[in-house]
């Protein structure tokens, strides 16, 4: 049984944002999507926050600077089959995410 794949409607509005700079992500979060759904689990666990976020380091082909300078995607697995996309940010353009906003998105999973 596949996992499910949900975002939340900041995380949709932070993609169209964010599509209208770099049309690739798209196709990048399309490929991380499969691998959530495939039961994957990329990226690194933000434990600070809770235990249940992972932080996804992706490429951005639309501005050729890899990972490092590429998106951030923070996700918050609800169930071992239900993961919440919650924060999506370009790292050029964001410095980081807040502890408190990180928790404020997984309180309106809830």
């Amino acid at each position: 049984m596949p996992t499910r794949v949900d975002t939340l409607s900041i995380f949709d509005r932070e993609v169209k944002t964010l599509h209208r700079k770099y049309p690739a992500i798209t196709d990048a979060l399309a490929n991380l999507a499969d691998e959530l759904e495939r039961g994957q689990r990329p990226g690194t666990r933000v434990p600070r926050v809770a235990a249940t976020v992972h932080k996804v380091r992706l490429p951005n082909p639309s501005a050729r600077r890899g990972k490092r300078g590429g998106f951030r995607i923070l996700y918050h697995v609800k169930s071992q089959r239900h993961l919440v996309l919650i924060a999506i940010y370009a790292k050029t353009e964001h410095v980081d995410i807040t502890d408190a906003e990180i928790r404020q998105r997984i309180a309106a999973v809830r």
